[in-house]
């Protein structure tokens, strides 16, 4: 492997991955890179101070569609200009239980490019106990799979003697994308190695959204709350640059103030939820004025739905009861009433509460908030209209036997059809 990295043609032939555009989705393409100054910053700190031999973590944290794949990729394009070389990995929620898939990811495209005598070198010596986890090398003279004790510690600091290989012939950039997302033993690693990594050129970049408590959890925390780790938090678009980023996007006509902030707080200013509106509201050609605000939101339903559905699939069937009875109830609901409404009882609603949070759905706030207008909004939408009828129903009993108000009682009773109910006549009048 040429110990400089090497320019985009000959990525594959060193085997240094760097990612496409289609590799970000829909949030990494075509949306300039606005009020992200002191997160670029940062970064470029970092990658100067490992292409100087000290090395450092940098760890990206936020909500879904945030933008942290985005400044991922800004990163690595900035690593590549300063000569680093560049690898990466990305979790994924299906790979979790695939133990050092991640590692794996980093690692293996590197020893794969690699000529037969290099990939020899860098898994001897302090590599040597990671050959049998990525092939190659002195595998065979192991005689023992990868497994628990000290063999797992020793492929762990296997894992870093490759890494510092690789550093010793060009400062090198580490990406992990979806971090929570990663396997145990990979977590593991990137702990292990984060804790060794100032003696290193490395930079070691992740991104992370805040998980639940637990086993997984606590990994990721060691991780981020280093000492030494700096947590950079982008924030959501401020109304200045959705203003920017509608120009950009319909430069042939002024912008009506009103349809400038209806864009923004229907998305609460995401970068994810901004660009997949401003695609539906091109594709409907809607006119840009104050009067489309409303309809903002019916195009927004469609372009996040399925964003929505692939979080929610990866949580119990409780979650997904307790994310619709909160459509049905509001933002601000009563945990006690939505639990009731979903049918679950306190230890099943609290764990659904905490899977929603760390999905970025509810917020994790007093009362039960959706994040954004536009999550409540798909996800209600989804809701079949026999079945949306029931809850409100069911809703506006939960809420009449607790003492609610009555106007709020009825707000549910009149989005459910009569049925000849005495009960729901008195409390109308």
């Amino acid at each position: 492997m040429n110990p400089k990295p090497p320019d985009r043609a000959g990525d594959a032939e060193a085997g240094v991955r760097m990612p496409t555009p289609g590799d970000l989705g829909p949030a990494g393409a075509g949306m300039r890179l606005l009020e992200r100054e002191d997160e670029l910053q940062r970064i470029a700190a970092a990658i100067d101070s490992a292409r100087a031999g000290t090395g450092a973590v940098v760890a990206l944290e936020g909500s879904a569609g945030i933008g942290k794949t985005r400044l991922l990729w800004a990163a690595m394009e900035h690593a590549v200009e300063s000569d680093l070389a560049v690898i990466s990995a990305r979790g994924g929620q299906m790979e979790t239980e695939f133990a050092f898939g991640v590692a794996r990811q980093l690692f293996e495209p590197v020893l794969a490019a690699a000529e037969t005598g290099e990939r020899e070198v860098l898994l001897e010596g302090a590599g040597a106990p990671a050959a049998l986890l990525l092939g190659g090398g002195r595998a065979d003279r192991l005689g023992e799979p990868v497994g628990g004790g000290d063999r797992s510690f020793a492929t762990l600091h296997g894992l870093y003697g490759v890494t510092a290989k690789l550093a010793a012939r060009a400062p090198l950039l580490m990406v992990v994308d979806d971090a929570h997302w990663a396997d145990v033993p990979s977590l593991r690693f990137l702990g292990y190695l984060a804790r060794r990594v100032h003696g290193l050129p490395v930079l070691l970049l992740v991104a992370v959204r805040p998980e639940d408590p637990g086993a997984h959890g606590l990994l990721l925390t060691e991780l981020v709350a280093g000492p030494e780790v700096d947590v950079v938090r982008p924030g959501p678009f401020t109304l200045d640059a959705v203003q920017t980023l509608l120009q950009d996007a319909f430069a042939a006509a002024p912008l009506d103030p009103g349809f400038v902030r209806g864009c923004w707080t229907t998305t609460g200013g995401n970068p994810f939820l901004l660009t997949q509106l401003i695609g539906a509201l091109r594709v409907r050609g809607l006119q840009r004025t104050s009067d489309a605000v409303e309809q903002i939101g019916e195009v927004g339903l469609t372009t996040v739905s399925r964003w929505i559905n692939l979080r929610l699939a990866a949580l119990p069937p409780s979650a997904t009861a307790l994310a619709e009875a909160v459509a049905v109830l509001g933002d601000g609901a009563d945990a006690v009433q939505a639990a009731g409404l979903a049918r679950l009882d306190a230890d099943n609603c609290d764990m659904a509460v905490d899977g929603l949070v760390s999905m970025s759905i509810l917020r994790g706030a007093d009362g039960l908030t959706f994040v954004h207008p536009l999550v409540r909004s798909a996800i209600y939408a989804e809701l079949a209209p026999r079945r949306r009828a029931r809850a409100h129903r069911e809703a506006a009993r939960l809420l009449w036997h607790a003492g609610a108000a009555a106007e709020g009682v009825a707000s549910h009773l009149l989005a459910a059809p009569p049925a000849g109910d005495g009960e729901v006549v008195e409390i109308l009048l």
